[in-house]
């Protein structure tokens, strides 16, 4: 159905996120709706399966902040301070 094309652990969110693409069985629009329905695995390269969410929105500093210079709300660990 996809693959991953990057994957990183987020700090600031506590969890890894993967970055990807999906193309839909049978050549169908992916929509926001689809993408909703669906049940997410990742395979590993050590053959482990792991469930994935989808999130139709940025994890991280959705609404842009922090490139207008507004670090505050983000200093959620220790990490994300320097």
């Amino acid at each position: 159905m996809g693959y991953v094309r990057r994957g990183d652990f987020g700090h600031t969110v506590g969890m890894c996120i993967g970055y990807g693409y999906v193309s839909r069985p049978g050549g169908g629009k992916v929509t926001n709706k689809w993408l909703g329905e669906q049940a997410f695995t990742v395979h590993t390269s050590n053959r482990e399966s792991v469930k994935a969410n989808w999130q139709p929105k940025c994890v991280f500093d959705h609404a842009g902040l922090r490139i207008k210079g507004e670090y505050e709300l983000y200093h959620t660990t220790e990490f994300d301070k320097y």
